[in-house]
């Protein structure tokens, strides 16, 4: 089992991996994107749909901000 050490901006890093995991709001904006693409599975409104992949969007985009990818 490899050790993880916590840092105060709410990711968790693997010491030996050193690969960042998922942190926690990740986690929770996958899960909730998760379940309106179920839900879009089972509908057939096609602007009820259209609302939904824009709410993807924005989750998607929410999640982006979160982690703004660096430049090396």
């Amino acid at each position: 089992m490899s050790p993880n050490i916590s840092f105060s901006f709410g990711r968790t890093k693997s010491f030996y991996e050193g690969e960042p995991v998922m942190c926690e709001r990740c986690v929770e904006l996958n899960e909730q994107i998760a379940r309106i693409q179920r839900i879009c599975a089972t509908i057939n409104d096609p602007f009820a749909i259209e609302r939904f992949k824009a709410l993807i969007e924005e989750l998607e985009a929410r999640k982006a901000a979160l982690h703004p990818k660096r430049e090396p």
